[in-house]
Protein backbone atom coordinates (compact mmCIF):
# COMPACT_ATOMS: atom_id res chain seq x y z
CA UNK A 1 0.00 0.00 0.00
CA UNK A 2 1.39 3.41 -1.00
CA UNK A 3 0.47 5.17 2.27
CA UNK A 4 2.26 2.54 4.35
CA UNK A 5 5.41 2.78 2.23
CA UNK A 6 5.48 6.58 2.53
CA UNK A 7 4.89 6.34 6.30
CA UNK A 8 7.72 3.81 6.66
CA UNK A 9 10.07 5.96 4.58
CA UNK A 10 9.20 9.00 6.69
CA UNK A 11 9.81 7.09 9.93
CA UNK A 12 13.17 5.82 8.60
CA UNK A 13 14.19 9.39 7.72
CA UNK A 14 13.13 10.73 11.13
CA UNK A 15 14.96 7.89 12.89
CA UNK A 16 18.08 8.53 10.80
CA UNK A 17 18.00 12.24 11.64
CA UNK A 18 17.64 11.49 15.36
CA UNK A 19 20.46 8.93 15.12
CA UNK A 20 22.72 11.54 13.48
CA UNK A 21 21.86 14.04 16.25
CA UNK A 22 22.60 11.39 18.94
CA UNK A 23 18.99 11.47 20.12
CA UNK A 24 18.50 7.80 19.16
CA UNK A 25 20.76 4.81 19.47
CA UNK A 26 20.72 2.22 16.71
CA UNK A 27 18.35 0.11 18.81
CA UNK A 28 15.99 2.98 19.49
CA UNK A 29 15.99 4.02 15.82
CA UNK A 30 15.04 0.46 14.82
CA UNK A 31 12.34 0.30 17.48
CA UNK A 32 10.89 3.67 16.44
CA UNK A 33 10.79 2.61 12.81
CA UNK A 34 9.43 -0.85 13.48
CA UNK A 35 12.25 -2.72 11.76
CA UNK A 36 14.98 -5.03 13.01
CA UNK A 37 18.33 -3.70 14.17
CA UNK A 38 19.92 -5.33 11.13
CA UNK A 39 17.49 -3.59 8.77
CA UNK A 40 18.18 -0.22 10.43
CA UNK A 41 21.93 -0.79 10.24
CA UNK A 42 21.64 -1.68 6.54
CA UNK A 43 19.54 1.44 5.86
CA UNK A 44 22.09 3.66 7.63
CA UNK A 45 25.02 2.09 5.80
CA UNK A 46 23.22 2.56 2.47
CA UNK A 47 22.98 6.26 3.37
CA UNK A 48 26.74 6.34 4.06
CA UNK A 49 26.45 6.45 7.84
CA UNK A 50 28.35 4.22 10.26
CA UNK A 51 25.90 2.16 12.26
CA UNK A 52 28.20 0.69 14.92
CA UNK A 53 28.54 2.87 17.97
CA UNK A 54 29.94 1.64 21.28
CA UNK A 55 27.37 3.65 23.22
CA UNK A 56 24.53 1.56 21.74
CA UNK A 57 23.27 -0.51 24.63
CA UNK A 58 21.90 -3.32 22.47
CA UNK A 59 25.29 -4.17 20.97
CA UNK A 60 27.92 -5.61 23.28
CA UNK A 61 31.53 -4.93 22.42
CA UNK A 62 33.48 -8.07 21.57
CA UNK A 63 35.73 -9.10 24.42
CA UNK A 64 38.96 -10.95 23.84
CA UNK A 65 40.23 -13.23 26.56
Amino acid sequence: MQVRINDENLRMKIAMDKYIDDEFSLCRAAEFTGVSIQQMAKYLSEKGLPFFNLKDSCISPVRSF
